[in-house]
């Protein structure tokens, strides 16, 4: 099969940095918006947030039958998404941040429009998965255009850091109304992961099906249903992502609470969303002079932190060795496989790079 062009595996940026857009408004804002700009009672709020958590996790196994059933030859089994969900994502996330009042019918308009994105928000994103594989038989460009989705993740979160409270700032002020705010950010935000959805549509329009998807079988809903019976832990992954982004809702939430209400300085919420990685906390003290005030510690051992504890800017980060839990995981994985017994826990190697032994570690690779 021929190699993929430069500019298609690039185009996977685009799908996740749209996303991510949208999705930061609501992680960072929606139960703000509910609470004190449609001055919703604090339990309907509760019951809002914990209805729609739970619709999310049906939705996790009804994607997944709505991608294998529905077919359409001419735009593409996967593709045809990418059209078709944008203008129903702009529609009902607006709804979502439009402010109705705080009526029952106002609560389950939030509701309902929150359900019905979510749905076609899921189906879209894994439609981009499934799109990896359709589209080449080489690991090796898989793996690649799952580099390039990541890139385009963090750069959604960074993009909404810049221009996140920015934009809701600028359109409340010339609307007058703060509400409105938050609205025009959501239809902007929107559009735009519209427009990087369609444009992915049509930069991998002529990229041929590798053989490999070709003979694929189809799956049947039952067989779908019976592999997650026969795999307890798919489920508990499942649920256990929903618990993550739970919780990131309600931090991001409180933070966006803190910075409005406590210390009402909304606009100091764009540095909380740029410093939540230590190069943000140190090019924060570092410019206000406070670099020599306190101590920054990270994890992960990234290139950049080992830099700045080489520097003198950073105290120390957390090395976990990715290599060797790949490696583990591997020889655990061969060994099942071969019919072996392992151990239920695997403990890896941890240790702390500090100044004093940076440069054992090298600068060029992630610990």
């Amino acid at each position: 099969m021929k190699k993929l062009s430069t500019l298609v595996k690039w185009s996977f940026v685009l799908p996740t940095l749209g996303q991510n857009l949208f999705i930061y408004l609501e992680l960072y804002y929606m139960s703000y918006f509910l609470t004190d700009i449609c001055q919703f009672p604090l339990n309907t709020v509760t019951f809002i947030l914990t209805s729609t958590a739970a619709v999310d996790l049906v939705w996790v196994f009804v994607t997944g039958i709505v991608l294998e059933k529905c077919d359409f030859k001419k735009m593409g089994k996967y593709r045809a998404w990418y059209v078709i969900g944008s203008p129903i994502i702009i529609l009902f996330f607006t709804l979502m941040f439009t402010d109705f009042g705080n009526s029952a019918a106002a609560m389950a308009v939030v509701v309902v429009a929150f359900c019905i994105k979510t749905l076609f928000q899921d189906i879209q994103s894994a439609a981009v998965t499934a799109q990896l594989s359709q589209i080449s038989d080489s690991q090796q460009e898989r793996t690649t255009l799952s580099v390039t989705r990541n890139i385009g993740s963090v750069a959604g979160q960074l993009l909404f850091s810049f221009v996140g409270v920015a934009t809701i700032t600028f359109f409340g002020n010339v609307f007058h109304i703060t509400a409105l705010g938050y609205t025009a950010a959501a239809i902007i935000f929107t559009i735009v992961n519209g427009i990087c959805h369609i444009a992915l549509y049509y930069i991998t329009k002529d990229v041929p099906v590798a053989k490999t998807e070709e003979k694929k079988e189809k799956l049947s809903v039952g067989r779908m249903f019976k592999i997650f019976a026969e795999n307890p832990p798919l489920l508990i992954l499942s649920f256990g992502d929903l618990l993550r982004y739970t919780a990131y809702f309600l931090i991001s939430s409180t933070a966006a609470y803190y910075f409005a209400a406590v210390l009402k300085d909304s606009a100091s919420m764009s540095i909380y969303l740029t410093a939540q990685t230590c190069m943000g906390v140190v090019a924060a003290l570092e410019e206000n002079d406070m670099l020599d005030q306190v101590d920054v510690y990270g994890v992960d051992g990234s290139p950049d932190a080992k830099a700045m504890i080489h520097e003198g800017m950073m105290s120390a980060t957390a090395a976990q060795f990715p290599s060797e839990i790949g490696s583990r995981a591997a020889d655990a994985i061969y060994r099942l496989l071969s019919g072996e017994s392992v151990e239920k826990m695997t403990l890896t190697p941890v240790q702390l790079i500090t100044p004093d032994n940076v440069e054992e570690f090298g600068m060029d690779r992630w610990q």
